[in-house]
């Protein structure tokens, strides 16, 4: 009895070993093959330090907002990055957009549109057959600026697309730290506006509708000022196949990256 109880011991062992390692197999070839979405605003991307830690980020798409880029920085990222990478220039003081694409999940990539002033970048692309519109930007800072900017957008919105970035708009109480002002702003009903023509909705808040997530840090007058205003704003009828979000918090930048 003892030896065969010791053989069947070892049987049910080698079973859940195989077990346990296929299913560790099977979700590690998920993660492997999902697609990866990361956004931040870099607050400029200019030394060797910073470029290093944000283009090594585990990202199919990689979407950067205020990189001010001069031509040698950008050929220098471009090797470094390895994949394609497509920008709208601002200077190297302010303003500039990019998108950096791992080509070797994502095909088709087409340039739509690039404005001039470093703020909207609009590139398709598809991801195993489904295909895709990246519209990457950089808010005004400014109310009137941003509104024009904003209804802009209308354009280059289609069924497929994706809005990601820095939005500089604050669109519920919930999305401002208790210590702010929730003032008044007009650009908030016109992103409403697009998002209700686009059915679009901002992933994370759906995903988590009761917590509290800030996505830029401020010191004011020696008092920290928190707010959300980076988003990515994806169809209603995608939603189900996002299977998480989150803010990711960094030393690099007064903004909290988001990863998808």
């Amino acid at each position: 009895r003892g030896p065969a109880a010791a053989e069947g011991r070892q049987e049910r062992e080698s079973w859940l070993f195989f077990v346990g390692s296929s299913l560790f197999l099977f979700f590690f070839f998920l993660l492997f093959m999902a697609l990866v979405i990361f956004s931040l605003n870099a607050n400029g991307l200019r030394t060797e330090y910073k470029r290093n830690a944000i283009l090594d980020i585990r990202a199919d798409i990689l979407c950067l907002q205020e990189t001010r880029w001069d031509d040698n920085l950008l050929n220098m990222s471009r090797k470094q990055w390895k994949g394609q990478i497509y920008v709208s220039e601002g200077t190297p003081r302010a303003r500039g957009v990019a998108i950096c694409f791992n080509s070797a999940k994502i095909t088709g990539i087409n340039l739509v549109h690039r404005d001039l002033e470093g703020r909207l970048l609009v590139v398709d692309c598809v991801y195993e057959g489904r295909e895709l519109r990246i519209i990457n930007l950089y808010a005004p800072n400014g109310e009137k600026e941003r509104r024009v900017f904003l209804a802009g957008l209308n354009v280059w919105c289609n069924p497929n697309c994706m809005i990601v970035g820095d939005f500089n708009v604050i669109l519920t109480r919930s999305d401002l730290s208790r210590n702010n002002t929730f003032k008044g702003d007009s650009t908030r009903r016109t992103l409403r506006d697009l998002m209700e023509n686009y059915q679009l909705v901002d992933i994370w808040r759906v995903l988590h509708p009761w917590k509290r997530v800030f996505s830029r840090r401020q010191l004011v007058a020696n008092t920290l000022k928190q707010s959300r205003i980076d988003f990515v704003l994806v169809q209603s009828g995608n939603v189900k196949l996002i299977k998480s979000v989150e803010y990711i918090n960094n030393t690099w930048s007064d903004h909290a990256g988001i990863r998808l």
